[in-house]
């Protein structure tokens, strides 16, 4: 088993400048019935711990081209799981624990980030195999 040292400034370093925006309303469509929420989030990944796979989900209020990406503690970046333009809804992605060269990555804590423009909104994630 590896044991890795971090210092706090490693996590600080990789959160700095982290923000998120949210802001809340209710829409009636056209039927009077439909709600929709306006807020730009990331949901806490589902299970955390993971020991294989994740889901993460993730609302875009508006159209926008978003970024949703993997850090590793020391702030690599170890996955990419969405960069495209989308549409306003939810959405949700599986990560498999797999890196970008395909390999499995080892039992440790990850920050999944998801930026569109300069809105940034990041969740700890710990996987555990």
């Amino acid at each position: 088993m590896n044991r890795w040292k971090y210092d706090i400034s490693d996590l600080e370093r990789l959160l700095k400048g982290v923000r998120s925006f949210s802001e809340s309303s209710a829409v009636d469509g056209e039927d009077g019935a439909a709600e929709v929420q306006q807020t730009f989030s990331l949901g806490q990944n589902w299970p955390n711990p993971s020991n294989a796979s994740a889901t993460i989900s993730y609302i875009v209020p508006a159209s926008v081209y978003i970024g949703l990406k993997v850090y590793d503690i020391v702030g690599r970046q170890v996955a990419t799981l969405a960069e495209a333009h989308r549409r306003a809804g939810a959405y949700r992605v599986f990560w498999e624990g797999i890196d970008k060269e395909g390999q499995q990555v080892p039992s440790e804590v990850y920050f999944c980030q998801l930026q569109a423009e300069k809105l940034r909104e990041t969740k700890c994630m710990t996987l555990l195999r």
